[in-house]
């Protein structure tokens, strides 16, 4: 009789842990769908990435990028101003930018959702944020980091949420717009 009570009341327990856990991701997953249907999509430009990104076949972990939501900005302005960034001991920049971005780049932590802005006169007046990206070595087209630039959708403005497309669906999106 104690056993069937005791049984009883885990069963209760794991109907209950499991109806939780399955709204908790029901909820997740609007969150992000949501999150999606208000973004527009990027390209995102690495700046420091977790080194198993660039060892390990199918690595899940996180990036310093950046990117822009102007749409005529080109691939080159943007490459230099990740050259600028990776060597802003020597760039052009004043004191407080120089200064920003060091401590921007020893900040190693992951915060979902954080966005910054890089300041002005490291990118030639456009509007450039760094992104906290979580990335999915699952979604590059090599199986691991080789080519810099990141397929992202990220809600416009000064927060919000970016996240890291497929590569095979942006392939199919330029394949059917050149047809």
């Amino acid at each position: 009789m104690i056993l069937s009570l005791a049984a009883i009341g885990l069963g209760l327990g794991l109907i209950l842990s499991a109806w939780l856990t399955n709204r908790k991701r029901k909820r997740i997953r609007q969150e992000l769908i949501a999150a999606a249907e208000r973004s527009v999509p990027v390209m995102a430009y690495p700046i420091m990435v977790n080194q198993m990104l660039l060892t390990r076949k199918g690595a899940v972990a996180p990036a310093l990028t950046i990117a822009s939501f102007e749409p005529d900005v080109k691939n080159d302005e943007m490459a230099e101003i990740v050259g600028k960034l990776r060597m802003i001991a020597f760039a052009e920049a004043s004191y407080e930018s120089k200064r920003a971005v060091l401590k921007m780049l020893k900040d190693e932590e992951y915060t979902p959702g954080r966005r910054r802005a890089i300041p002005d006169d490291l990118t030639g007046g456009r509007r450039v944020y760094a992104f906290d990206l979580m990335m999915f070595g699952d979604y590059l087209p090599t199986d691991t980091l080789k080519v810099p630039l990141v397929p992202c959708l990220a809600e416009p403005g000064e927060s919000g949420t970016i996240q890291m497309v497929p590569w095979w669906i942006v392939a199919r999106a330029l394949e059917a717009e050149t047809t």
